[in-house]
């Protein structure tokens, strides 16, 4: 995906996650995937964690969605460490 945004003149690229944290034959194979491409790429690659980038999201149009949606009041709760 990062690929074809670079060749559109992306300067950067944020995501929740830069590379697979699975611990298993298939999560290592896209990490290493994902090293080769970080070594290359001219690319700004910024990866702010799955739990803060989703909760952006529910900040900013999920909540008011619900509330509208199913007429409930929605206490949003965020990670209190997002980072890790």
């Amino acid at each position: 995906m990062a690929l074809c945004w670079r060749a559109l003149g992306a300067q950067a690229y944020i995501t929740g996650e830069i590379h697979c944290h699975i611990d298993n034959p298939y999560g290592k194979q896209r990490f290493a995937q994902m090293m080769e491409y970080v070594a290359e790429t001219t690319m700004s690659l910024i990866g702010v964690s799955h739990s803060a980038s989703e909760y952006l999201v529910m900040k900013t149009q999920m909540k008011r969605w619900f509330e509208q949606s199913t007429s409930l009041r929605v206490v949003l709760l965020p990670q209190e460490k997002w980072w890790l």
